[in-house]
């Protein structure tokens, strides 16, 4: 029996933050650093979460200014205020399919599930805790294993395969994600992709990156289990 492993981005892709966690860390940015300008035209979708302060720094020209103890410290004091601003009492939006999706894979034998993630692993546990979606996920590779994105595979791969003590091929491994850079770090690994245009990246911007399958959504479960190989 072939195992499947199917490894998820998260926002754009699972849910959708409604704006809360932006809106968290630029606040965060303009109580820090009020100098800071154009913090509003910083890209988020398919960045780690490092990678999107390293960013501002060098978009506000204090490129000098990055250091790791800092990076830590404004991420530190994000999962914070996010954990205030989104929770089961405000939680995000979960997108059309993606319950219905997990909850078969999860009935199935062969399938596996993880997470490829920007996020650190304690904001990617808000996010999903706040949307009901922790429990699908016992593993997964995130935003503070390494600042660049195509790292991330191989590190929750081997995961998946010590957790739970399986082999996966790359042909049976799967990234699923919203934006270009989860096509090109699943290209990177020589790893499969079905990208989605549930976040903000349009269908025409995606193809352009060449990826395996492309929907709009997760919603059609049957077809997505189909492309996977799990029907």
């Amino acid at each position: 029996m072939n195992n499947k492993l199917l490894l998820f981005d998260i926002d754009g892709t699972l849910l959708s933050g409604r704006g809360i966690p932006k809106k968290v860390f630029l606040e965060i940015i303009q109580k820090r650093f009020p100098h800071f300008a154009n913090s509003e035209h910083l890209q988020f979708s398919g960045m780690t979460d490092i990678q999107i302060v390293t960013n501002l720094f060098k978009m506000n020209g204090c490129d000098g200014e990055i250091d790791p103890e800092l990076i830590d410290e404004i991420l530190a004091e994000f999962t914070t205020n996010l954990a205030k601003n989104m929770n089961v009492k405000n939680p995000p939006k979960i997108l059309s399919g993606v319950f219905e999706l997990l909850d078969r894979c999860m009935l199935l034998s062969n399938c596996y599930l993880g997470l490829v993630t920007g996020n650190t692993m304690t904001g990617a546990q808000i996010k999903l805790r706040a949307g009901g979606l922790y429990h699908y996920f016992a593993v997964g590779a995130f935003g503070n294993d390494h600042s660049d994105r195509n790292l991330l595979p191989p590190v929750a791969v081997e995961r998946a395969k010590h957790y739970y003590d399986k082999t996966f091929e790359k042909e049976n491994i799967w990234i699923i994600g919203d934006s270009i850079y989860d096509i090109r770090c699943a290209k990177v690994n020589d790893l499969k992709c079905l990208a989605v245009y549930s976040g903000i990246t349009k269908r025409e911007e995606l193809q352009v990156e060449q990826p395996h399958y492309i929907f709009k959504n997760l919603q059609n479960t049957n077809h997505i289990l189909e492309v996977f190989g799990l029907k």
